[in-house]
């Protein structure tokens, strides 16, 4: 569609995190409304990724990636209030795979050693002379991560995992690497006692996408 595009939601519950996949576009912009204290939250992300971008060559003659995902995990707690999303692209038209509104909890502290990449659903076979036939079809994101939690939150964590077991779910590894925020479901978790104090966590995770 033509940008920008703009969706307002409002639900009687806490919404303090959104997520964005599959995005074409250049920026996006999340406006928090309250009805009584009035805009409380206004953040833009830019989604041109530098990475890459080392010198002045590459600066002025590379075109400039573009994150396909972006998240806000850091609205302000307030319940039955607008929330705003602006998607703007400045090339072109602007589209959105999915976007997800809700409640952020938290499950620990992601350790440093986190794996992630893709699952190929394309079809790649070869004849007996030796070529291939190939068929293109979607991937989806995988990851790994290794979670550090405190005892005192094994339970809460255990419980809040068990309730959304079969529910699409958004998983951030780390709010500033796109790379590591998954929507799908946990494939497997066990929680491992390491001391009277702290225990370690394993989180498989499937993406939908």
């Amino acid at each position: 569609v033509a940008s920008p595009l703009e969706v307002t939601v409002n639900f009687p519950f806490l919404i303090n995190g959104v997520a964005l996949f599959d995005l074409a576009a250049t920026s996006v912009q999340v406006v928090v409304e309250d009805a009584v204290e009035g805009i409380v939250y206004d953040e833009t992300r830019q989604l041109a990724d530098p990475i890459g971008i080392n010198n002045w060559f590459a600066f002025f003659y590379t075109p400039f990636a573009l994150k396909s995902d972006a998240v806000f995990t850091d609205l302000p707690s307030f319940a039955a209030a607008d929330v705003t999303v602006t998607v703007i692209n400045t090339d072109g038209d602007v589209s959105v795979g999915e976007m997800i509104v809700g409640r952020i909890e938290d499950i620990g502290v992601t350790l440093q050693n986190f794996t992630f990449g893709i699952e190929d659903f394309s079809r790649k076979e070869r004849d007996i002379f030796g070529n291939f036939t190939i068929i293109e079809r979607r991937f989806a994101k995988v990851a790994n991560f290794d979670v550090f939690l405190e005892n005192s939150d094994v339970n809460r964590v255990f419980g809040q995992l068990a309730k959304v077991r079969a529910t699409p779910t958004v998983y951030i590894g780390a709010g500033d690497k796109p790379e590591t925020v998954v929507v799908g479901f946990y494939k497997d978790f066990s929680i491992l006692r390491t001391g009277p104090v702290t225990s370690e966590m394993t989180l498989e995770i499937e993406g939908l996408t």
